[in-house]
């Protein structure tokens, strides 16, 4: 189903609606270049630093476009949707363990020219007591003369370079806690009672220690590995 102009604006909201989808349309092609190309980069990041982990690009469907651009705009956010948002390309990366992720995240860092105000990393921001929805969240832009290199052998299209995309880094169980979280928040129709909530709460609780422990096991077995093989 296609995104409609609500018939309640006025003429001039309406021209403008019109304008930003148009434009909008003009630039896909290159966010779907872009998302493919940036699939690419990193897949071969993960297979060298993070094995397992699951990658996921996109560019922004017409109809999300036309749906958020209209929310910015009722926020009094920005007008220029277009050339404002900084999501209008998308990459997910999920890692099996924490120490995967920040692997994965250091290469970001060192290797993308990174949009620092508008990039956050989720767990900074919950209270000391708080638990639930944790990702790192990077508003990136591909650098010249950095890509291609021996492990990522992958040609960046001209036309990419002036884009910028959002890739979101995190672990598998917080990605499973993220979906779950996002289905109750947009899809429920009454207020979650307050016991369920609290079980809620204590689960997001278990699957951060549980993502903990991952970490400290493989960085236990890679250092008995090394001292093994060592001492064969």
């Amino acid at each position: 189903m296609g995104w409609s102009v609500p018939m309640s604006l006025t003429e001039e909201e309406r021209k403008w609606a019109h304008e930003q989808i148009e434009q909008y349309i003009q630039v896909y092609p290159r966010y779907k270049k872009y998302a493919e190309t940036l699939q690419k980069v990193l897949e071969c990041v993960v297979k060298k630093y993070a094995p397992l982990s699951i990658v996921q690009t996109r560019p922004k469907s017409i109809v999300s476009f036309a749906d958020k651009m209209w929310r910015k705009k009722k926020e009094g956010r920005y007008v220029d949707s277009v050339n404002r948002m900084t999501d209008l390309c998308g990459g997910r990366v999920i890692t099996p363990t924490r120490s995967d992720m920040k692997a994965v995240c250091d290469f970001i860092i060192g290797h993308f020219e990174i949009d620092r105000e508008n990039s956050f990393d989720v767990s900074k921001r919950m209270k000391p007591a708080e638990f639930g929805y944790r990702s790192v969240h990077y508003v990136i832009q591909f650098k010249k003369g950095v890509f291609t290199t021996k492990d990522i052998d992958v040609e960046i299209p001209e036309e990419v370079f002036c884009l910028k995309a959002e890739i979101q880094v995190r672990t598998i169980l917080e990605h499973a806690w993220a979906v779950f979280s996002h289905d109750r928040s947009y899809k429920g129709a009454f207020a979650i009672p307050n016991k369920w909530e609290r079980e809620l709460a204590t689960l997001a609780a278990t699957l951060e220690s549980a993502d903990s422990t991952f970490s400290r096991i493989q960085t236990s077995l890679q250092a008995y590995a090394a001292s093994y093989d060592a001492y064969m």
